[in-house]
């Protein structure tokens, strides 16, 4: 799958030097290119022939994908077909199902960093009155979620591991959910969300994150999927560090009685 320098155009016999020549400048091209970003990479395709041959190439396509992109593509539950790295970086822009269909995996369009949904079967749920059943959603990727009954207090607890993040990235994480009240409007209320570090070998400390404060009305923002989300907070990777985030959620509310479906956590480069 990676991409290199073709060989074959130092060496003798080829179809001409200015053809050589040519291919050489494609080549660094190719490599400058590489060191920007997706976005930039498709702008560039307007500049000239030379220098949209180069950012179609699979050298510069091949950079902006992870590199652990094989590890990455053989978790899928589905086998993904592309005909070039640039094929399948935007096929990868688009979620996929991971790890037996309880996380989905997917690129940020213009940095190619990666993002990550844990599904509700990955999270550790409680509730006041608990009742709940696994049921598939018509309006959710995974094959399940969780409908949770009569729930008067939630907890909702996630992890994920750096490791697997980009490195030097900001992100942001996201309680998905709806909610379905009892012949009235509801949403959750303001949540006390905490976000913890535990650093492999090295203990826990509190992460530096921005959580969003108590306010008065906590409204959730609509998804574009037809989801409600709920900011739980930002951390930042470091460079190649393994460490775990813990992601929790919060909430009770005097005479709460409502019915809560959960998606998951989801996971992306903050903005």
């Amino acid at each position: 799958m990676e991409g290199g320098v073709n060989t074959d155009v130092i060496e003798e016999g080829g179809s001409g030097g200015g053809d050589q020549i040519l291919r050489l400048l494609e080549e660094c091209f190719s490599y400058i290119i590489a060191l920007t970003s997706p976005r930039d990479a498709c702008r560039s395709e307007a500049v000239s022939i030379a220098f949209r041959s180069a950012a179609v190439s699979n050298l510069v396509w091949r950079c902006f994908l992870p590199h652990d992109i094989l590890e990455i593509l053989a978790r899928a539950i589905s086998r993904i077909e592309f005909s070039s790295m640039k094929h399948l970086y935007f096929q990868l822009c688009k979620p996929i199902l991971i790890d037996g269909g309880k996380k989905s995996f997917w690129l940020d369009r213009e940095t190619g960093s990666k993002c990550y949904m844990l599904s509700a079967r990955e999270l550790v749920i409680s509730g006041g009155d608990l009742p709940h059943s696994w049921d598939a959603h018509p309006e959710s990727s995974f094959p399940e979620v969780a409908e949770l009954l009569n729930v008067r207090w939630l907890d909702i607890h996630g992890k994920i591991n750096t490791s697997v993040l980009s490195p030097r990235t900001q992100y942001a994480s996201y309680l998905v959910y709806k909610t379905a009240p009892a012949g009235r409007c509801c949403i959750l209320p303001p949540i006390p969300s905490r976000m913890w570090r535990e650093f492999l070998g090295l203990g826990a400390g509190e992460v530096d994150a921005r959580v969003p404060r108590r306010r008065a009305v906590a409204w959730p923002s609509e998804r574009e999927d037809g989801w409600e989300e709920e900011a739980l907070g930002e951390f930042c990777t470091e460079d190649g560090g393994a460490g775990e985030i813990d992601l929790c959620f919060s909430a009770r509310e005097e005479g709460w009685r409502i019915r809560v479906t959960v998606q998951g956590i989801e996971i992306r480069p903050a903005k």
